[in-house]
């Protein structure tokens, strides 16, 4: 019985890490898409809401989303549209099983290396259960985590598998497929060669019977991968990188410094865990020393220590150097964004962390009672997945989401931002106006804020002070495309209908647009009073690719293709894509359109066509 329970002890691992994973992530299943970044990745990505396609691929191969570069992750959200629709329940739950696998491999990887089953079952249910990663899991955005995550694993098994068994070209091309894959999902693989170098010298002992040479050469295709791949990815986010101006390199340096520091306290003390962390710039000038004294003494003691304990515990110094490394990319001394740090770039810097701490532990306590080791580590386990279960819910709703950035952070206009948008979507508009009026008391240069007071005014019924901040927001950002579709928008339902349209052709020509702008186009075109301005044919075309890319069950998106058909004299199609418009709209309580629909029918089996007035 006792032999048949050892053999069963791996599978039995692998099981119970997966059900930590959904135990924790289950809810996820029932959430939405979050109004950061999702929008961008799928909801408003035209491409990617047309499924898996050769244009779509050849695209995320070419452009950009996010200024990212990362193609295999776009083609993965492709495939989940393809599959699922916008059924972000889906989406959600092939994160769930992404996060899953990485915790199983990353298992029996450790295992085959380190032949410490109990230590490596320990490392991957740490990974699997800590709050830090909830961010990376409860965010459809943040699928490139996961994805990277998943050939990061496979990469270490290939490797283990081409330095266990004779040299053989076969394992070595694995190996760089493997890697080359990662890179395609995520660039925080960059520094994978590295790891290999270190996993070289501890666990696997390659450091004192294969000629240092060799261990370079072999690396040498691996590190050329990650140049090439750094070279894209500074390509692509040019226009995130913050101006050498705005943050001097001597704040990058400090906020370097208190990054490290801000992931190890959260590593052990997760608490006040949020989506946003400010860059927060004021206050700090030059070598700030206050700032930067503390992180980096404490920098120092821990690389001092590891290294002065590399002989007899050098799983310490793998794993400080494994978590200092793989955060390079990301710790902001190239700083894109307006974050300080983020939960989701502790992802695989961690396992280092994990690695080094669960070592140490067992080693310190190998001779005391077995449940006098065991009863500590399933205590800290089960608070790790309630702390990680709690996070969770904070992703079940945008409103909640960015109030608790706001309760965890200072007032940034990101997150205000943020909530005035969910606040106008569920028509709470003197709720979102003040929201707004709070960031631009302390940032009035914000486009972004203007454009959304002026969708907050013009819900409120003040159309000329709404094209005020709208025609603000085009001045501080002309790119905006936003803010010129509704621009746009308000001169048409001012009644200067070709200065509307003509706004609207306009934005239609930017580089990336959402499928509202062909939308509100082809309603233009439709429903214009003037006979000179309206265009059917065109109308038709603009209405059914935006039906297309939302996935054919917007109501809105049907509404206007139905007054697109009729414009066309096809008044048959027009009534039947009305109803479906207004079973879509009944079906979301969405009443007011609901009630517009059924008079724009009654006019359809009339045989007329719907004018604006």
């Amino acid at each position: 019985m006792i032999a048949e329970l050892r053999l069963l002890r791996i599978p039995l691992i692998c099981a119970a890490l997966s059900l930590t994973v959904f135990a924790i992530y289950a809810p996820t299943l029932h959430h939405g898409f979050t109004n950061f970044d999702d929008p961008e990745y799928v909801t408003d990505n035209t491409l990617v809401l047309q499924g898996v396609t050769l244009v779509g691929i050849r695209n995320a191969f070419t452009g950009y989303t996010c200024e990212n570069w990362h193609p295999l992750t776009m083609i993965s959200h492709m495939c989940d549209v393809q599959l699922f629709g916008l059924r972000a329940g889906a989406h959600h739950g092939v994160n769930l099983f992404l996060h899953a696998l990485n915790s199983v491999i990353l298992f029996l990887v450790l295992y085959s290396m380190t032949g410490a089953l109990w230590r490596s079952a320990t490392v991957a249910a740490l990974f699997a259960a800590h709050p830090l990663h909830v961010e990376s899991v409860a965010w459809i955005a943040e699928r490139k985590d996961l994805l990277s995550g998943l050939f990061f694993m496979l990469t270490l098994a290939a490797y283990l598998r081409y330095v266990r068994r004779p040299f053989a070209w076969g394992n070595y091309l694995l190996l760089l497929v493997l890697f080359a894959l990662g890179l395609l999902s995520k660039p925080m693989l960059v520094t994978l060669p590295f790891v290999l170098l270190l996993l070289d010298w501890w666990p696997l002992n390659r450091w004192k019977g294969v000629p240092a040479w060799r261990l370079l050469l072999e690396k040498i295709p691996l590190i050329a991968l990650s140049a090439g791949n750094c070279l894209m990815t500074l390509h692509a986010q040019t226009s995130a990188l913050s101006p050498w101006d705005r943050v001097p390199l001597s704040l990058r340096v400090a906020n370097a410094c208190f990054a490290y520091a801000a992931y190890l306290s959260k590593t052990f003390y997760p608490d006040s865990l949020c989506i946003f962390y400010p860059l927060l710039i004021r206050g700090w000038t030059g070598w700030n020393f206050a700032a930067i004294a503390k992180p980096t003494l404490l920098l120092v003691v821990l690389t001092l220590a590891c290294a002065l304990f590399r002989r007899g515990k050098p799983y310490l110094l793998l794993g400080w150097l494994w978590f200092l490394g793989m955060m390079v990319p990301v710790i902001g001394i190239i700083q894109v964004g307006a974050q300080s740090y983020a939960d989701r770039y502790s992802y695989l810097p961690l396992i280092g962390v994990f690695i080094a701490v669960t070592w140490l532990f067992a080693d310190w306590f190998i001779k005391m009672n077995y449940w006098c080791k065991v009863l500590p580590a399933i205590a800290i386990l089960i608070s790790l997945i309630l702390c990680s279960r709690h996070q969770v819910a904070y992703w079940e709703d945008n409103e909640v989401l960015w109030r608790h950035v706001l309760e965890c952070t200072p007032e940034h206009p990101l997150p205000l931002n943020n909530l005035a948008e969910v606040l106008m979507s569920r028509g709470r508009i003197p709720e979102a106006i003040g929201e707004i009026r709070k960031i631009l008391a302390f940032s009035p240069g914000n486009a972004r804020t203007h454009n959304n007071l002026a969708n907050a005014l013009l819900k409120s019924g003040h159309p000329d002070e709404a094209l005020f901040e709208f025609r603000e927001a085009l001045r501080l950002d002309p790119s905006l495309g936003a803010v010129r579709q509704n621009i746009a928008k308000v001169l048409y339902g001012q009644g200067y209908h070709a200065a509307g349209i003509m706004e609207m052709r306009q934005v239609l020509l930017l580089k990336t647009i959402p499928p509202s702008v062909e939308n509100d186009l082809a309603w233009m075109l439709a429903t214009a009073p003037e006979a000179s301005l309206r265009d059917g044919r065109k109308a038709l075309e603009l209405a059914k690719h935006a039906s297309d890319s939302l996935g054919g069950g917007d109501s809105n998106a049907l509404d206007t293709l139905a007054a697109a058909y009729a414009e066309t004299g096809d008044f048959t199609s027009a009534q039947q894509t009305a109803r479906k418009a207004l079973g879509k709209a009944e079906s979301s309580g969405n009443k007011e359109l609901a009630e517009t629909i059924r008079r724009e029918i009654s006019l359809y089996e009339e045989g007329k066509p719907l004018r604006e007035p």
